[in-house]
């Protein structure tokens, strides 16, 4: 059997999929997240849920504890209604609470590459060698240290050859990786060391030629959002800034 993969570019035509895919379970739906934040669309979700549980359906839901509480704060309340609707229709909902040695509630659950030094290498050696890398990322998060600190980064990365492209318009938050080869790599984790060493990620491998394409159309068309981090970009920053680029960056492990 031939994998059917389809790529979302938008975020609400893969809400209306995954509702109407939903629809369509007969013994099992299991899903994990960060977080489940009340809203229009985590309500129509959540009624399938029960719907389907309603039917029969053995229906289970894990989510982060904190990220449940953290993520948006503004709707505890909701998120706990929601999560109580949700047992009290039949729904198996686990909130995601990590335990045992080397274990805290830092530990987060937050499946849905990232330079740590050997990965970061692993780039500018093949810019080096002449393939081209090309890394985009956001410009602005929702934790502004973060972008501070991966200046230094792309400078690294730049002056070895390779492109970095800072997206300045919506808050990017895919992760995805692909070469030309057509192996393409998704997965949940950031590109920080959290990451590597904190998180609990998960990560898909698939080798797709069709999905490949369509992510370099979309590569191609993100670009007209972007601006390219030079290496006389950096330069031209001021002394306070590189300083605080290298504070942010010493601080990464923690942000």
């Amino acid at each position: 059997m031939n994998p059917e993969t389809t790529l979302f570019t938008q975020i609400k035509l893969y809400y209306q999929d995954l509702i109407e895919q939903l629809g369509t379970a007969q013994n099992t739906i299991s899903m994990t997240y960060l977080t489940f934040d009340a809203g229009e669309w985590a309500g129509r979700i959540a009624q399938t849920l029960r719907a389907k549980a309603a039917g029969g359906v053995y229906v289970r839901l894990m989510v982060d504890e904190l990220g449940l509480i953290t993520d948006e704060p503004r709707h505890l309340v909701q998120n706990y209604a929601l999560r109580n609707g949700l047992r009290a229709a039949g729904v198996q909902v686990d909130l995601f609470r990590p335990s045992g040695y080397g274990l805290s509630q830092f530990n987060r659950l937050h499946c849905k590459i990232c330079p740590d030094r050997e990965i970061l290498q692993a780039l500018c050696s093949k810019a080096e060698q002449g393939v081209s890398v090309n890394v985009l990322l956001s410009h602005q998060t929702r934790v502004h240290p973060v972008d501070i600190a991966n200046y230094l980064h792309a400078h690294q990365l730049a002056l070895r050859g390779g492109l970095v492209y800072r997206y300045t318009g919506q808050y990017m938050h895919a992760k995805l990786a692909w070469n030309n080869r057509c192996d393409v790599l998704l997965g949940s984790a950031n590109l920080d060391p959290r990451s590597m060493t904190g998180n609990f990620e998960i990560c898909l491998a698939a080798r797709d030629t069709r999905l490949a394409q369509k992510l370099n159309q979309a590569f191609e068309v993100d670009l007209n959002a972007c601006f390219t981090q030079t290496p006389d970009i950096y330069n031209r920053r001021s002394l306070p800034q590189k300083i605080l680029s290298h504070t942010c960056n010493l601080a990464s492990a923690w942000l």
